[in-house]
């Protein structure tokens, strides 16, 4: 149970901060998305089904928060949530920078998939932004690294 409630409650964090500073700290057409940053992150170190179950939670209230299309956004995020556990247990030396390569690609990834799964009215709108979204979260992804990595070493020593 215990193992479940940690990435629910980062999950929960991720989508208040989706709500409040996504809009607020975006750079143009480039905004974070703190949902699927903290899912990918909390994929990256998790086997297949606890990386599916990261992914489809994090669908689930991204559809809620945004009032979107929730299957979309559920495959998109257990897909990618997927992709970034396989991807990243197959790294030989994974440090910050491959994390953000990593979030970077599997960013790009949901937002090219969600692109084929939903149907945006405006699709080079909904490219340009998946783009800007990648490269934010990729840049955010190194002190989230950093961030983890401290508190995982807090943890244990705990």
């Amino acid at each position: 149970m215990r193992q479940a409630l940690a990435p629910a409650i980062w999950l929960v964090a991720a989508a208040s901060a989706q709500i409040a500073l996504s809009e607020r700290i975006g750079l143009g057409f480039a905004r974070p998305d703190f949902l699927l940053l903290c899912s990918i992150f909390l994929s990256l170190r998790s086997e297949i089904n606890g990386a599916a179950a990261v992914g489809f939670f994090a669908g689930f209230l991204h559809g809620a928060v945004l009032n979107a299309s929730l299957g979309m956004l559920v495959a998109s995020r257990t897909l990618t949530a997927v992709i970034a556990s396989k991807l990243f247990s197959a790294l030989i030396d994974p440090g910050p920078f491959t994390a953000a390569l990593v979030v970077g690609a599997c960013s790009l990834f949901a937002g090219i998939l969600a692109l084929f799964l939903g149907s945006p009215q405006n699709i080079l709108g909904h490219l340009a932004a998946t783009i800007g979204t990648a490269i934010y979260n990729a840049v955010l992804a190194v002190p989230v690294y950093w961030l983890t990595v401290r508190t995982a070493r807090a943890g244990a020593r705990g």
